[in-house]
């Protein structure tokens, strides 16, 4: 309940203050249209900070760049849903 409730102080503030916030809102068009973008992000690409998530939306022509990250910790969307496929 106090997480929920945190998220959603968190989001209210983000509307009324945060300029790059409602700039995406402009561009996304709608509330329901910006969240689905910022999921599609999430599906999509590996997203380094908030900054560049809210940027992607505000974009027309390109969506947030893959990050290219390697190393024993990386694992694709396919393993983080359905485990590692090696032992």
């Amino acid at each position: 309940m106090h997480l929920m409730t945190l998220a959603f102080l968190i989001n209210e503030i983000q509307q009324r203050c945060c300029r790059l916030f409602q700039g995406a809102w402009t561009a996304a068009g709608s509330k329901a249209c910006l969240w689905r973008k910022l999921r599609s992000r999430f599906a999509l690409c590996l997203v380094p900070d908030c900054e560049m998530l809210l940027r992607s939306v505000m974009s027309i022509h390109a969506p947030a760049a893959p990050v290219r990250v390697s190393g024993p910790c990386v694992r694709t969307r396919r393993e983080l849903l359905f485990g590692s496929s090696s032992p």
